[in-house]
């Protein structure tokens, strides 16, 4: 929790700076996408996703170079990690199949770099860092002998929350000077492992792809007299 504060309180001197700036240019956006995760099947286990989303609000402060621009982005984004885990294992009183879902709370840390072509297309790379903290976990398990339990042995919520790697590559469409529609592919890679304890050690892997709009300002600060 100590790590999440931090990011917090950096996150709101970004926007602090953004909004209260002498002068200078930032920007905000709403996203949400699609989200998958790769699962490593083996003889005795396999995996089967559900339909995962991503839904969140950024801002950006933009630092511009002729027709380049350099941006820190941070927000907040609710992500979801929902699958199934079916065993081969036939013993009466082991599972037989069992059904996790996850909603994680997210601040991402991301540089962004754009490149204008023209006034309407403006492709971009990002990387990052997003720093994860698990907000609901359900556990359904169906045993052999057709008995149903609910929940997990211990909760997560004080362990070691997730760190993943972000990189993307996209475009914004420019309707108007101020107005972009935003289309982002990305990758992201969990870093820790979170430890023996924490329930969702699956599916370090995760792509997908977010659509949405950007607001871009140019904050004046008037001075008084």
């Amino acid at each position: 929790m100590i790590k999440i504060k931090i990011i917090l309180i950096l996150s709101l001197f970004l926007v602090k700076s953004a909004l209260f700036a002498q002068k200078g240019q930032f920007s905000i956006g709403f996203m949400a996408g699609s989200l998958f995760y790769e699962f490593d099947n083996t003889r005795y286990v396999s995996f089967s996703q559900n339909f995962n989303y991503t839904v969140g609000l950024y801002i950006k402060k933009n630092i511009s170079f002729k027709q380049n621009i350099v941006s820190i982005k941070t927000g907040y984004f609710i992500d979801t990690k929902c699958y199934d885990i079916a065993f081969s294992d036939t013993l009466l009183y082991n599972s037989k199949n069992k059904n996790d879902s996850f909603v994680y709370g997210n601040i991402p840390l991301i540089i962004d770099y754009s490149y204008a072509i023209n006034d309407r297309y403006y492709p971009f790379i990002s990387a990052g860092f997003i720093f994860g903290h698990i907000l609901k976990e359900v556990r359904q398990t169906m045993k052999n002998d057709g008995t149903v339990e609910n929940g997990f042995p211990f909760d997560s919520e004080n362990l070691q929350n997730p760190i993943d790697f972000y990189v993307s590559i996209g475009l914004n469409y420019g309707i108007s000077k101020q107005f972009l529609l935003r289309f982002e592919p990305y990758l992201t890679y969990q870093i820790n492992n979170g430890g023996y304890n924490n329930q969702d050690v699956n599916g370090m892997l995760a792509y997908g792809f977010k659509l949405g709009v950007q607001f871009d300002f140019i904050f004046q600060k008037h001075k008084g007299k």
